[in-house]
């Protein structure tokens, strides 16, 4: 079994778009751009930050974000809030505020958000007045941060393989690739693992995501038969985990002979 080191890795045009938009409030059409639409102040979001560890691991879990804004709503409308997920493209949480009884320009909301930890990322919090006829006006909006400290890295303990493949005179020789994979948290933090092949000539000859034989144990299979020809190959292995953080690459080299 071989193993080898870790290597660190225009204005009149202007005008008559204006008087469209007018001419367009008294009869059916798009809403003009000029209508009174609500002004929402002081939207607060609390918490600001979601902050998570290497401790608290890859788990589900229900986070309440409380949402205040003030405004001078008609009765025809209602502001809503919602939690919007950039890396997910999509809302995971919407509700819709109510009036505080001492102060009625104020309203409040508690939005929970249901999921793993690993998938909060990227959030936007975002109130909007809607009326009754569903139209929409301007929305205001907050990003909610979200951190991880003291996460690590992951890690390629040790790859095992023959050090040496006989091509066979007729049919195939199966073999395999195993890495060994560690975190110094928990291997749920674990995403992939990424193996790459190169012939003798620095050619990748093959890339692939290993795939998971047991906790911490990523396999692939290989063949060799009698068209393969004699040369040394350098494997790379490399893990990432859920947050997007790449372990050192690990290479190890092996033989095909006749």
């Amino acid at each position: 079994m071989r193993h080898s080191q870790k290597f660190p890795f225009c204005a009149a045009y202007a005008v008559a778009a204006v008087l469209f938009l007018v001419s367009c409030d008294s009869a059916d059409g798009p809403v003009g751009v000029f209508d009174y639409s609500p002004v929402i102040e002081e939207l607060e979001v609390h918490p600001r930050e979601l902050t998570f560890t290497g401790e608290d691991g890859v788990r589900d879990t229900t986070i309440t974000i409380s949402i205040s804004a003030k405004s001078d709503l008609p009765e025809d409308s209602r502001l809503v809030a919602r939690i919007y997920s950039l890396q997910e493209s999509s809302v995971l949480a919407s509700d819709t505020l109510l009036s505080v009884e001492s102060d009625p320009r104020k309203y409040r909301a508690e939005l929970q958000m249901v999921g793993q930890t690993s998938s909060f990322d990227d959030l936007v919090v975002y109130v909007f007045p809607q009326t009754r006829d569903q139209r929409i006006g301007d929305r205001v909006e907050t990003r909610l941060r979200v951190r991880w400290e003291n996460i690590g890295e992951p890690e390629i303990l040790s790859l095992e393989h023959p050090q040496s493949v006989r091509i066979p005179a007729a049919g195939q020789t199966n073999f395999n690739i195993i890495a060994r994979v560690g975190h110094p948290h928990s291997l749920d933090f674990i995403q992939s693992v990424r193996l790459e092949l190169y012939d003798s000539a620095r050619n990748r000859i093959f890339a692939s995501q290993m795939g998971s034989q047991s906790a911490g144990i990523y396999v692939q299979n290989f063949s060799v038969n009698q068209n393969n020809r004699p040369d040394t190959y350098t494997v790379e292995v490399q893990a990432v985990n859920v947050l997007g953080i790449r372990s050192d690459t690990l290479r190890s080299t092996f033989e095909f002979v006749e």
